[in-house]
Parts: C-alpha cells; structure tokens; sequence
C-alpha cells in the first residue's frame, strides 16, 4: 500500500513540476505580448503623430493654395506631330511641394480627332 503511495506521492509531483514549468512559459509568453503590444502602441502613436503632422502641413498649404486667385504654368513639348492614343508631357514643375506637368495627347469622336491639354501631377498618368 505505502508503494502506491509513494508512486502517486512521484506522481504528483512530476504534475506540479510540469506546471511550475508550464507556468514559466507562460510568464515569458507574456512577458512577450506585453513587450509586442508596447512596440505596437509606441509604432501606431508613432503613425497618428506623423499623420497629424501630414494633416496639419495639407491645411497650411491649403490656406496657402486659397489665397492664391491665379497663376501660370508654361511648358514647351516636342514630338506634337507623333500623338497617336499616349500623352505628351512638358517638363515638370514643382508647385506647392508636388511636381506638375502639362499633358497633351489626342482624343478621337466619332472620328474626329480633337487636341486635349490636361494639368497633371507627375504621380499618375492620365487616364484615357
């Protein structure tokens, strides 16, 4: 009887030993996630702050932009000639912190082929 005793007694003990393990484990888990979640929040704080930044640098450059009633933009192209379906752009010019350039291409109804001149920022071409 004191052998079953004893062996539930090892038992026992090797389950309290795999638990005080388990345990440890799951402290540095956590330890872990806390210092994730710290680095996630530090790197989203980081992301509002520079979005704020950015927002408040569009609305001074649109007070800048609202007080300005008109302007010129010149630009001199060549290959006029060769417009088929693409664009032809001038070279830019940076204005109000993007770079702008005049676009010229061709636009065809009803078999007509018309001239089209287009304000666009160097960022995306003009959609046809």
């Amino acid at each position: 009887m004191q052998t079953i005793i004893a062996l539930k007694n090892c038992k026992i003990k090797s389950l309290l030993d795999d638990i005080q393990k388990k345990d440890k484990e799951l402290e540095k888990y956590k330890a872990k996630e806390n210092l994730t979640m710290t680095m996630e929040n530090d790197t989203d704080k980081k992301v509002i702050s520079d979005l704020s930044k950015l927002l408040h640098g569009q609305a001074h450059l649109r007070s800048l932009t609202g007080a300005i009633s008109n302007g010129t933009i010149r630009g001199r192209f060549t290959n006029i000639s060769k417009l088929t379906n693409t664009y032809v752009y001038s070279p830019s010019t940076m204005i109000a912190g993007m770079r702008w350039s005049i676009a010229i291409g061709t636009h065809i109804v009803d078999s007509k082929k018309y001239l089209q001149v287009h304000l666009s920022t160097n960022a995306m071409p003009i959609p046809p």
